[in-house]
């Protein structure tokens, strides 16, 4: 145990070591701890990217709709993993053009029930996450009957109660849900509702750097999973 201890320790201070030794300017990008789990193959081909820049990225856990603010503002850098339709809301955000990944976002239901008939999908009540701007890209016949819930939690609890007809996420936001609540939805495959595809932003401050990022992105296009190189 002492030798484990004493292990710890050392990493602790090797990694304090080194941030302390990296001089390069820091962009700290929000990145909510509880989405951000989701996408962590795309944190670490960021990360790998820019240690081929001249700057670091440090990681700001943030509330969804808090960090995209914050990001519009100012007061962080940028924001990770967005749809770059967000920039017609938030005009002082640029997009890294580079896209990460695609998101799907599918039609999910409690087993107990039955997939709804496509026709009818304009009379659903649906669920969406505070903070998610791909939803306000949804079609208009979807959008207008989806009700918000500030956290994963509420989101489980409504569906389960029958209170909305289903939930609209992402299949990696599934994996979250079951793994956090252990509890089983049914995907409605005939149900793919949207379809996005999303970027790293920065402040517009920062929009000459984004040549140069670019740039080490195409380095390290091999760290993506295989259906997201897209380039």
């Amino acid at each position: 145990m002492k030798a484990l201890s004493v292990l710890g320790f050392w990493f602790c201070a090797t990694a304090s070591a080194y941030a302390a030794s990296d001089t390069r300017e820091v962009l700290r990008i929000g990145a909510n701890d509880e989405i951000a789990q989701l996408y962590a193959p795309y944190q670490r081909f960021v990360e790998a990217a820019f240690r081929d820049t001249p700057w670091r990225i440090e990681w700001v856990n943030l509330p969804l709709a808090r960090s995209i603010r914050a990001a519009d503002e100012g007061s962080i850098d940028g924001d990770f993993i967005r749809i770059k339709e967000v920039t017609e809301i938030y005009s002082h955000l640029v997009a890294i053009p580079w896209p990460l990944n695609r998101q799907r976002f599918y039609l999910y239901i409690p087993t107990s029930l039955d997939c709804p008939d496509t026709q009818n999908i304009d009379q659903l009540v649906v669920g969406k996450l505070l903070g998610i701007s791909a939803y306000d890209h949804f079609p208009e016949n979807i959008k207008r009957n989806m009700v918000f819930s500030p956290n994963l939690e509420s989101y489980v609890n409504m569906a389960m109660a029958h209170r909305i007809d289903g939930i609209a996420i992402t299949d990696d936001h599934y994996k979250k849900i079951k793994r956090k609540f252990d509890v089983d939805f049914k995907k409605c495959n005939d149900h793919m509702l949207y379809e996005a595809v999303t970027y790293m932003m920065l402040n517009i401050k920062h929009k000459e750097k984004i040549p140069q990022i670019v740039k080490a992105f195409s380095k390290h296009v091999a760290l993506l999973p295989a259906e997201d190189r897209i380039h």
